[in-house]
């Protein structure tokens, strides 16, 4: 649930392996990949009244990230992430001068879509 995508863009496919693609209804200038630690501590928080565009800071996202795009000017991206370790990743964009986010899953060539899509899910019920 610790997504802000505000219906700004989708990422897919999730899980993924080597390309995941990033499509949003207005130009995307920046897209950041932050690899991520899934933990079950704040299943009871109340995400709509934490979640907003400055939660996270450029630089703060600038000096974490494992991959970065920028100086882009698209509607619809394609990215190869095949080279990035397998595991979770907050995904970043930029869009209008304001970041949203959403959680992706890079799993290794060679794994079954559906294996990973079941492992995520069973994790977090």
């Amino acid at each position: 649930p610790n997504i802000l995508v505000n219906n700004m863009f989708v990422a897919y496919p999730n899980p993924a392996t080597e390309v995941v693609y990033i499509a949003a209804q207005e130009n995307i200038t920046d897209i950041w990949l932050v690899r991520g630690t899934p933990k079950k501590i704040y299943q009871t928080a109340n995400f709509s009244s934490i979640l907003n565009n400055s939660l996270h800071s450029e630089t703060s996202i600038i000096t974490n990230s494992d991959f970065a795009l920028n100086g882009q000017s698209s509607e619809a991206i394609g990215l190869n992430i095949g080279a990035l370790e397998k595991g979770y990743y907050k995904v970043f964009v930029k869009i209008g001068g304001q970041i949203y986010w959403d959680n992706l899953y890079k799993y290794d060539n060679g794994e079954s879509n559906e294996d990973q899509f079941n492992a995520i899910f069973n994790y977090w019920n």
